[in-house]
């Protein structure tokens, strides 16, 4: 098919893709080199593991409808494992600031908490990561209510629970 200049749009789809490629290839070489500090030994099974990366990213992202129903349960992943690294680390400070205090746990508390999560699985695992999570353990799910022990106020910071519960949402969505 011509476009008006004469040019073919597929020709132009194909150049859009291929510097999506190379960049995108650029970046997951970017990310090797910051993951092995520089080491140019490495750099072979890198370019390897960039090229997989490569393949994998784009036939996720361009597999069509299923593939953009995947691309999002990834995405909801990615979401998630961040959210829990950074609230665990976050939890694991805390934590070890409590076990070096004269008095631990003058903060302890028990929270109620209800979900506004639709399938039992879905609160079943927001449980699951709460108990995982330091400083924090859900005692008791009953229904969308959950009992929650916590060992400091900002283990039991409401704000967090809601964002923990969005991403457990996302992972469970149906798309």
């Amino acid at each position: 098919m011509l476009s008006r200049n004469g040019t073919s749009s597929l020709r132009k789809t194909r150049k859009r893709t291929s510097i999506q490629i190379s960049f995108t290839m650029l970046l997951y070489l970017g990310l090797w080199f910051v993951l092995v500090d520089s080491d140019v030994t490495s750099w072979l099974f890198g370019l390897a593991a960039a090229v997989t990366a490569t393949v994998i990213h784009f036939k996720i992202q361009l597999s069509g409808p299923g593939g953009a129903a995947l691309s999002s349960r990834v995405t909801a992943f990615v979401r998630f494992s961040l959210f829990f690294l950074l609230q665990s680390l976050k939890g694991g400070i805390d934590t070890a600031r409590l076990a070096y205090r004269r008095h631990p746990c003058d903060e302890e508390c028990l929270l109620r908490y209800q979900t506004k999560l639709k399938s039992e699985q879905a609160n079943f695992f927001f449980v699951q990561m709460i108990s995982l999570m330091p400083g924090t353990l859900g005692v008791q799910l009953t229904n969308n209510n959950v009992l929650i022990h916590a060992l400091s106020s900002e283990a039991s910071n409401i704000a967090v629970l809601q964002r923990g519960e969005d991403v457990v949402a996302a992972l469970f969505t149906r798309q």
